[in-house]
């Protein structure tokens, strides 16, 4: 029983798990900074910004300055 579902689940599952895996092992993720339950969510939505910021953001950003770059040097 426990097999199958954990079958059935694994193709949505491991989209999750490799962001997590990535913020636990890059951002330090996963150890609590902060006494309380509401502290404690906040570092972990911003460990969630910070993280979408270098994955989404940066890359673009950085093309963009490349392409600047270039621009002003012809």
């Amino acid at each position: 029983m426990e097999l199958k579902f954990n079958t059935a689940i694994s193709k949505d599952r491991y989209k999750i798990e490799r962001t997590f895996g990535s913020m636990k092992r890059w951002a330090g993720a996963g150890i609590a900074r902060y006494l309380g339950l509401t502290k404690t969510h906040t570092q972990h939505l911003l460990e969630a910004m910070t993280n979408n910021l270098y994955l989404y953001i940066m890359p673009s950003l950085a093309v963009l300055a490349t392409t600047r770059k270039n621009l002003t040097k012809g």
